[in-house]
């Protein structure tokens, strides 16, 4: 493997690897949350939420 581990290495550690992805993404999601006093409360097809993820309602396009 690329890493030069072998394989039963390599099964141990990618779980351990995906739970403190996940942890990462939930603790940003947080202060995200915290720190948008309306994230909780609007709707996905409003402009501001969309926008941040550079989606324009609509057009199901990037931009």
């Amino acid at each position: 493997m690329r890493a030069g581990l072998d394989c039963g290495t390599a099964l141990k550690v990618a779980p351990a690897a995906d739970t403190v992805s996940i942890a990462g993404m939930e603790i940003l999601d947080n202060a995200v949350t915290l720190a948008v006093p309306s994230a909780m409360g609007s709707r996905p097809r409003q402009p501001g939420v969309l926008g941040v993820a550079g989606i324009r309602p609509g057009n199901g396009r990037s931009g």
